[in-house]
């Protein structure tokens, strides 16, 4: 057991390591080009180190469960197979060529080292997610098939000859372990590798879905917060894509995006460890909430800054029209955000609009209702209706009989 949390924590150690190599990395290249750090890409690697953080952490308290290991190695595969081979090879070849020698084998870990850590992150954890098991014996195909779409994915990309091709940061030099005899197979072999990776991602989100509909209780609520983190990481990618389509690419969007993949982790640690794991229903209704309000605020803004260009001929001050836009933003955030929870509740969680509906309606009549008889029936009713419970007893207390047995009438129902 103590070898299990050594092992899990050691794994833990290396990728803090590698992420420190990363930031260093990054650092030198940026002082190579003459640019100022790059803040917002030290905290995308950070980010990555959340998936060994977790992992070790249930690994520590579960050291049989297969997802706290599988977010080491994916940890693992980020870090040391990815990111810090990346940097090392965008330093010594195009930042600083003179640093390190044969910085190329660098870019060809790289080059393939992307294939695990897609497989494990998109394939392999979605199967297996919450339990480490999969959802039937009948999804040990999609497993198969997806260890044979990395296997044949790594060959095809460590030994393919072509352009490293680090997102276009590289370009002009060559795989120095590609084969050039073989390239027609190495090229099939990769090919076809990624789209079984590619094609078997989508049942791995469907596993989920399964899962979901088959499941009641807590797992319902552990893939509750797992779909709640591939939420945001979307909407994040989702505006990142945005912003390069639109050829705008702002320096803080990396830290954006690493934010939202510490999610992942983070969501699948509340959920296997079971720590505030009822808290995700509330969560998701904030959430909605506040995205909605952002929304409908930044509208008005807008609509309120295309209003000053109207009525620029009357030549308001600019920055009075600034501040008279934030004191109505201001001023209409508490009625508007009541209102929008109000919508909300109504429309994704009717029952509890309806249990608040049914309490409030009875705390009137109590102001105004005297008979005791009246007032029972009516609170059992209420506790029957909002809360369901099994059996209902309400006690009516005697504070006349002291040192007597308290006197006390029971409804059951």
């Amino acid at each position: 057991m103590r070898l299990v949390r050594v092992g899990a924590w050691g794994t833990w150690a290396l990728c803090l390591a590698f992420t420190l190599g990363m930031i260093a990395t990054d650092l030198a290249t940026t002082l190579a080009r003459d640019e100022p750090p790059a803040i917002a890409n030290w905290v995308f690697f950070t980010a990555f180190l959340s998936f060994p953080t977790v992992g070790a952490i249930i690994v520590t308290r579960m050291p049989r469960h297969r997802i706290g290991w599988l977010f080491c190695f994916a940890g693992l595969c980020w870090s040391g197979l990815v990111l810090l081979p990346e940097n090392i090879a965008i330093y010594t070849l195009e930042a600083s060529p003179e640093a390190l020698p044969d910085g190329v084998y660098a870019g060809w870990v790289a080059r393939w080292g992307w294939v695990l850590a897609i497989g494990i992150t998109l394939v392999i954890l979605p199967l297996l997610f919450p339990d480490g098991r999969l959802p039937s014996e009948r999804w040990r195909w999609a497993r198969r098939v997806a260890l044979l779409g990395m296997a044949l994915s790594l060959v095809g990309y460590a030994f393919g000859p072509g352009d490293l091709g680090l997102e276009g940061n590289l370009p002009g030099y060559a795989n120095p372990l590609g084969v050039e005899t073989l390239e027609a197979p190495l090229l099939v072999a990769g090919s076809l590798g990624m789209a079984l990776l590619l094609g078997i991602a989508p049942i791995s989100a469907a596993a989920l879905i399964v899962r979901f509909r088959r499941s009641r209780g807590v797992e319902r609520l552990q893939l509750k917060w797992s779909a709640y983190a591939a939420a945001l990481v979307a909407i994040a990618l989702s505006i990142d894509a945005l912003t390069r389509l639109f050829g705008w690419q702002p320096r803080f969007m990396p830290a954006i995006v690493g934010l939202s993949i510490v999610s992942i982790p983070v969501a699948a640690g509340i959920a296997i460890l079971r720590y505030r794991l009822y808290d995700i229903d509330r969560i998701i209704n904030r959430t909605i909430v506040y995205v909605a309000l952002s929304a409908i605020l930044g509208l008005a803004y807008g609509c309120l800054v295309l209003l000053q260009h109207v009525l620029n001929p009357l030549a308001i001050s600019s920055d009075l029209w600034v501040a008279l836009s934030t004191l109505t933003v201001a001023a209409i955030f508490r009625p508007l955000r009541t209102r929008v929870q109000g919508v909300i509740d109504r429309r994704f969680y009717r029952s509890k609009y309806d249990a608040a509906r049914t309490i409030e309606a009875f705390g009137a009549r109590l102001r105004d209702e005297l008979d005791l008889d009246t007032l029972q029936a009516e609170l059992v009713a209420v506790i029957r209706q909002t809360m369901q419970p099994a059996s209902v007893s309400v006690w009516f207390d005697n504070p006349a009989a002291r040192g007597a047995p308290d006197r006390a009438r029971s409804l059951l129902s």
